[in-house]
């Protein structure tokens, strides 16, 4: 292969969890195919409440049902396999070696990594800890390997890792207490036909409009979750309150989508009350930042109450007006599947 190679990726729309942030960043070049579009407007539309072994507090908020896995799969546009962890590990030519080969042929590698040995990651030198990461390139005049996870933060980042940092993390497996994914992932690019299906956003808004009682805490339900948190501030991970963020981009860029797709008319109140709660969302975030380290200041929990309040009830009026858009517009096209033929 030449000395240096990269395989494409761009910046995520969203990143509050590893598996979202790679699978955008690998769809993000194609984000102008209608049918990618097509599939996109129907993901990411409810919230779940979702309890987090390897977390301090009891609950993380996704916008997912399972954040750590099963979404790539899932996608058509990206053919994922998985191959034995010992397949690399015994080989000749190692972690390292591996990507080469991959990133010649096109295909992305995703795989465990003890961040241990990853400098640029918050538990280097610190605590043995494993996460997937996506490498996507290599270099071999710098010998380095092109990585993507969530490193600081929990911010995604695309980063550059020596090859004896690779190497190291992955051989350094087993140091870890997490061991529960013992394969490693190819991932490559596939095209594949896809139609917009609105029985599924349909169905997707409904379950977040009107949420279980029982069970998992999911859709409308996890503002009083948010809310409960304020007094219980192991109750609820602090990422959670990104990921709602996050949800109201999607919700924007939902919406953006359909009317590029021409499946719904412009509405400019309705925009214009997404752009509002996307913002009220990023505020609240870092209110509630400083809230966790001000002992509980009865200010910002009464103006974090007044936003979750605002949140909710521009959800309900958004999910509900679009929700009745597309069914307006699939009772329009059978009122005109059944019209008599002129002439």
């Amino acid at each position: 292969m030449h000395s240096s190679a990269q395989l494409p990726v761009g910046e995520p729309l969203l990143d509050a969890f590893n598996e979202q942030a790679t699978l955008l960043a690998l769809l993000n070049g194609r984000r102008n195919e209608d049918q990618v579009k097509s599939w996109l407007i129907s993901q990411f539309v409810n919230l779940y409440a979702i309890e987090d072994e390897f977390a301090q507090e009891k609950y993380i908020i996704s916008s997912t049902r399972d954040f750590r896995g099963g979404l790539i799969e899932a996608c058509p546009f990206i053919m994922q396999r998985a191959l034995p962890r010992g397949v690399i590990a015994q080989s000749a030519v190692g972690i390292v070696g591996a990507v080469e080969d991959c990133v010649e042929r096109g295909i992305y590698l995703y795989v465990m990594l003890n961040k241990f040995y990853i400098p640029c990651a918050e538990q280097y030198g610190k605590m043995h800890f494993n996460h997937l990461t996506l490498l996507y390139g290599v270099d071999k005049n710098e010998q380095t390997i092109h990585a993507a996870d969530n490193y600081r933060n929990n911010k995604f980042t695309f980063e550059r890792l020596s090859f004896e940092a690779i190497k190291n993390a992955f051989d350094g497996y087993e140091e870890a207490a997490n061991q529960a994914e013992l394969s490693v992932f190819t991932l490559e690019q596939a095209d594949a036909p896809w139609s917009f299906r609105k029985e599924e956003l349909i169905e997707g808004l409904d379950g977040y409009l009107n949420p279980p009682k029982q069970g998992m805490i999911e859709g409308l339900r996890v503002y009083e979750l948010m809310e409960q948190s304020l007094d219980d501030l192991k109750l609820l991970h602090l990422g959670s309150f990104h990921a709602v963020y996050e949800h109201k981009k999607m919700m924007r860029a939902r919406y953006e989508m359909l009317i590029e797709l021409g499946l719904i008319q412009e509405n400019t109140e309705q925009y214009s009350l997404l752009q509002t709660m996307e913002k009220e969302a990023d505020q609240l975030r870092f209110t509630y930042l400083k809230y966790r380290y001000a002992n509980g200041h009865a200010g910002l929990r009464a103006m974090i109450q007044s936003k979750l309040q605002l949140l909710r009830t521009a959800d309900l009026t958004i999910c509900r007006w679009l929700r009745d858009e597309l069914l307006d517009v699939e009772a329009g096209a059978q009122l005109g599947n059944e019209r008599e033929p002129i002439g």
